[in-house]
């Protein structure tokens, strides 16, 4: 092979490597572009509150598999109605807690609404702005088998039958000291047919409508911008693939780097003409 062959090859050579090294730093730049904007969103993501928002779109939450309960409960009437599903409570579809301990009854009274679950009692004000909460898991020596009002009172029922008052304690809430106290059926006369219990713990039925809505909303609130940052930065939103292809784009890095610096000392070596 003569001097004129070899320095077509050598030139073919470098003209492959450099049309390689083009194409890899095109494919790296994006994954540079992603890491520095992801970068810049984690650095700042208290400032920006990415940890207290929710991720929203459907097709991206679809990425991530969730589903929703396939049941709610809800309680109230056709003008408030407070539903649960899974921990988290509702009031007319507008997100109000997160709570592991199931709802029970929700009602307005004359100057308050109460939120009853297993676990506690909370008031709010008309405009569902809490007013206080009173815990009484552990108060109660049984589970509570109905809530129910009378004359404007709320009443904690704990045997089973709703229409057998004197037999067993009852419990009725103070709502001026914020507390529980124990009577019997003849303090409040129930026994008398003018002043029935109006029992109110009878779940509200949901239609197809309503639960396809609380379940987007449930979607709605289980990844934050901050996780969802944090998986683009680290390609996790895409599973096992995306952080395969995070791992290939990193090694790309490298040997971008390395075929730079290998660029860059042949040119050096080359020797420049004298004038």
């Amino acid at each position: 092979m003569n001097a004129y062959h070899k320095k077509q090859k050598l030139k073919k050579r470098k003209s492959i490597f450099r049309k390689w090294h083009r194409r890899l730093g095109f494919a790296a730049s994006l994954f540079l572009f992603n890491l520095a904007i992801t970068g810049l969103l984690l650095n700042h993501y208290e400032g920006l509150a990415l940890h207290t928002k929710y991720l929203s779109s459907e097709p991206l939450l679809s990425l991530y598999q969730i589903k929703a309960p396939k049941t709610a409960s809800c309680f109230g009437d056709n003008l408030q109605k407070a539903c649960q599903i899974g921990r988290f409570i509702y009031i007319n579809q507008s997100f109000i807690q997160e709570s592991e301990s199931n709802l029970r009854l929700f009602t307005a009274l004359k100057q308050q609404t109460i939120l009853v679950s297993d676990k506690s009692l909370q008031v709010f004000t008309p405009e569902l702005k809490l007013i206080d909460e009173v815990i009484h898991e552990d108060f109660f020596q049984s589970p509570v088998q109905h809530w129910s009002i009378h004359n404007g009172q709320l009443i904690a029922q704990l045997h089973k039958n709703v229409d057998d008052y004197l037999n067993e304690p009852l419990y009725l809430f103070d709502f001026e000291l914020f507390e529980w106290n124990k009577l019997d059926g003849a303090t409040l006369n129930l026994n008398q047919s003018n002043q029935k219990v109006t029992t109110l713990s009878t779940e509200q039925p949901v239609t197809q409508a309503e639960l396809s809505a609380l379940q987007s909303l449930y979607r709605q609130q289980q990844i934050t911008l901050l996780r969802f940052v944090q998986d683009l930065h680290s390609g996790r939103i895409l599973g096992f693939s995306g952080q395969t292809t995070n791992d290939i784009t990193a090694i790309i890095l490298l040997l971008l780097a390395i075929s730079g610096f290998v660029t860059w000392q042949r040119r050096k070596n080359i020797p420049q003409d004298s004038s």
